[in-house]
């Protein structure tokens, strides 16, 4: 019996962390998209490098598929990356307003066909009403 108490103590301490890092995962998004939403290229860009470090800490595959399968998110999240990286703010909230609804679209998928709860993390952080 000790080892399930074991097991069990093991897992306990890993939700936390996970759930810590799927936080902060959403306060970065959600600080790109206010930064966007006020025109701010410099903090939007920080905002993202603080998202991929914090990323990197979630899932080892972060820097070549920070969505795993979800090829739409990776490239759209590869278009805002370049976009912030060029300064260009038009492109960053539209590939940021693309990300959202790639990432929306697959929280809605996996609630359909699983009991699991979906983190809302990255599909319901941030908001950017953009008219480009």
């Amino acid at each position: 019996m000790s080892s399930i108490s074991g097991i069990t103590s093991a897992t306990q301490s890993y939700r936390p962390a996970t759930q810590n890092n799927f936080g902060r995962l959403a306060q970065d998004f959600t600080a790109i998209g206010g930064a966007l939403q006020s025109g701010n290229v410099s903090s939007a860009h920080n905002a993202l490098v603080t998202f991929q470090k914090d990323l990197s800490g979630v899932s080892s595959a972060a820097a070549t598929q920070p969505f795993g399968k979800n090829s739409q998110a990776n490239s759209d999240f590869q278009s805002l990356t370049t976009a912030l990286q060029s300064g260009d703010l038009t492109g960053a909230r539209q590939a940021y307003a693309s990300l959202q609804t790639d990432l929306k679209g697959t929280a809605q998928t996996v609630q359909h066909h699983s009991s699991l709860p979906v983190p809302a993390a990255l599909t319901a952080a941030g908001g950017l009403n953009v008219t480009a």
